[in-house]
């Protein structure tokens, strides 16, 4: 008997993730689902709120190496995430697709949109899981003013273009925005205009102490929390009536999740996935989901347990091993250990990755959420 279709092997790998966390397991049966790789660190923007502004040492991937690792991981994995402080369509889109192709993977594709072309966007939405466009502000001169290198009115006309071949190809199509001066005011605007423009979601990122002038732009501790928090609300009304998404990537109290309008149904391996991994991690919310289920390869080969990449928290080097002996190495068992008592790693302490989902709680603590068991007669008030 041959091999099973990837379908079918995803939806295993998601039952076994599933047993992974449900046992406690050090050695792991699973393999993760997504993976962050890039051939180079190139970015065509100098973003002020992005160490790239600042200039970092151009770093390449050999062909020979990115090809190995996407042929490690793709033919299990089921996304691929081209990220490395980088525009991914400033890397090798075509090593990506074809690689992809080649494994039946999908791009999850995290993008300024300068570079898009009708060319290169129908080639490309066969292959794309979901759509990032990071678009900081509905006002052209403070879009400017942090987008250094970018239009305005050039990049908009391109987010509309993707929105509308994204449309065709049922590929859903979010904006992530960061909450941070001088755009935080402007969230509900936001909402109106990501509408507009096409996009189904939005997501609002924590500002990241990454970059020289963090302070400058900081809005959590400077800013009352009150205010905050009525504008977050504003915004959420807003997207409730326009049938947008939204999401506050933080902890409490401004972590938020709302669904918006469902989205078309795409009948693709990916979407399933995305929904099983949903009701995983919310029984598992003591385990920070992209410890497992991500991967992250930097350009120099080492490997990280989630796309913040702490030094703290190096895996190995997959210039020295496989990924498939980090992956059940003694660092990721011991994380998984840790995860699992609550004595957390300093950077996942306060993390939002961990901590801003609603499902987030210590091991100790019961799963939000669940009905009494079948059987069971609940208690009344």
């Amino acid at each position: 008997m041959g091999a099973l279709p990837k379908f079918e092997r995803q939806t295993r790998n998601a039952v076994k993730l599933a047993d992974d966390l449900a046992s406690r397991r050090e050695i792991w049966q699973s393999r993760p689902y997504n993976l962050e790789f890039a051939t180079n660190n190139v970015c065509n923007l100098r973003c002020v709120m992005c160490p790239q502004h600042d200039g970092v040492p151009v770093q390449k991937v050999e062909s020979e190496f990115a090809a190995e690792i996407l042929d490690q991981f793709l033919p299990e994995g089921g996304v691929l995430s081209p990220l490395a402080l980088s525009e991914p369509l400033a890397g090798d889109i075509d090593l990506y697709l074809r690689k992809c192709e080649e494994h039946d993977a999908y791009i999850n594709l995290i993008t300024n949109a300068t570079l898009f072309t009708e060319d290169r966007l129908q080639r490309l939405l066969p292959r794309v899981e979901r759509m990032w466009i990071s678009f900081e502000s509905p006002r052209p001169e403070i879009y400017g003013s942090l987008r250094i290198g970018a239009s305005f009115a050039k990049t908009v006309e391109k987010c509309r273009l993707a929105a509308r071949l994204a449309r065709a190809h049922h590929v859903p199509v979010a904006f992530v925005t960061i909450l941070m001066e001088p755009v935080w005011r402007d969230l509900p605007e936001y909402i109106r205009f990501v509408h507009d423009l096409g996009g189904q979601a939005v997501h609002v990122l924590e500002l990241l102490p990454n970059y020289p002038r963090y302070e400058n732009h900081r809005v959590v501790g400077k800013v009352p929390m009150s205010e905050l928090v009525a504008c977050r609300d504003e915004a959420a009304a807003q997207a409730a009536s326009s049938g947008i998404a939204l999401k506050f990537e933080m902890p409490p109290p401004l972590g938020m999740d709302s669904p918006g309008a469902p989205p078309a149904l795409r009948l693709i391996y990916p979407e399933l996935i995305y929904r099983l991994h949903g009701e995983i991690f919310r029984q598992n919310g003591h385990f920070c989901h992209q410890a497992a289920s991500y991967m992250k390869v930097d350009t120099d080969g080492t490997v990280y347990p989630c796309c913040r990449a702490p030094a703290e928290l190096r895996m190995g080097n997959a210039h020295e091993q496989s990924l498939g002996e980090i992956w059940n190495g003694p660092k990721y068992r011991d994380l998984r250990r840790r995860f699992h008592s609550g004595d957390l790693p300093a950077p996942c302490r306060g993390c939002s990755v961990l901590e801003g989902p609603a499902h987030y709680r210590r091991p100790e603590d019961a799963i939000p959420g669940d009905e009494a068991p079948w059987g069971t007669t609940p208690a009344h008030s």
